[in-house]
């Protein structure tokens, strides 16, 4: 059963990395890679409810999302290639600020690749406008830093398994990471929940016990 369970989530993800192709050849490649990135996370996500889904359903995710998207990965990208250029202009203090440079550079790599996931394939929980999705992404990539490096270091585990086996591209290139950074997702909140769930339950005894109304049992 476990074998057909695997066999079964390897086939999703082969058909979702054909729906990523389709939607980024639809948009010319350059307008379509981002719409189709957030339209298969959103197929990821109902796949991980247990909804049924569709290529019409996927088709749909990608009109709604088609210039919204494309907003978004232009501001990212000109937000990236401003930060980028920091760096640079810190090599004009010297060779003596070669480990700060590479460090402010790394750093910057790190912040901003996680924000282009938050951006691309966690759209719906960001508020609007641009503006304010560039800070709460940047916000988020910082403030839940387990997650941002979870996230990084899959995706560095998959560039790995690909370089090594070329062949992974065609039929799981997009597919895999996609699914990768929602379920770790989807994960850290769960995980997240618990804790605050515990940290109330604690709270409300203490009080109890504060109280004079709390009641050990015999």
């Amino acid at each position: 059963m476990k074998v057909l369970r695997l066999m079964e989530w390897v086939v999703r993800a082969a058909r979702l990395n054909l729906y990523w192709l389709a939607g980024t050849v639809a948009g010319g490649i350059i307008f379509g890679w981002a719409p189709a990135t957030a339209a298969v996370s959103e197929i990821w996500k109902k796949e991980l409810a247990q909804e049924c889904t569709s290529l019409r359903m996927y088709f749909k995710f990608y009109k709604q999302f088609f210039w919204k998207m494309n907003l978004r990965a232009t501001g990212i990208l000109v937000f990236m290639t401003a930060a980028g250029m920091q760096p640079l202009m810190l090599q004009s203090l010297g060779d003596g600020f070669q480990a700060l440079i590479i460090g402010l550079a790394g750093t910057a790599a790190f912040v901003m690749t996680v924000m282009l996931i938050y951006l691309l394939i966690f759209s719906e929980a960001l508020p609007r406008p641009l503006s304010r999705e560039l800070g709460q992404a940047f916000l988020l990539s910082i403030g839940r830093l387990p997650l941002s490096i979870g996230f990084i270091a899959g995706g560095g585990v998959w560039l790995y398994l690909v370089w090594l086996v070329p062949g992974l591209t065609l039929f799981f290139g997009a597919s895999v990471p996609i699914f990768y950074f929602v379920w770790l997702a989807h994960w850290y909140q769960r995980l997240h929940q618990g804790v605050q769930d515990n940290i109330k339950i604690n709270k409300t005894v203490q009080n109890r016990k504060d109280g004079g109304i709390y009641e050990k049992n015999p």
